[in-house]
């Protein structure tokens, strides 16, 4: 019964590490998101950057 209780108590763990893993890996899907949010920020204060620069011309 000793055994048993041990076995079923490792069980417990592995399914409490396994849920961890599982909201660890929403986590990096959500990190992923937010990075590719972050790419296309970065692209169109580019494109702002280059409308800027457009516009400075068009003064000149």
């Amino acid at each position: 019964l000793l055994i048993t209780a041990k076995i079923e108590r490792f069980f417990l763990i592995t399914a409490k590490i396994e849920r961890f893993l599982r909201i660890t890996a929403k986590i990096e899907r959500f990190l992923l998101i937010t990075a590719k949010i972050e790419r296309f920020l970065l692209i169109t204060a580019k494109i702002e950057r280059f409308f800027l620069i457009t516009a400075k011309i068009e003064r000149f």
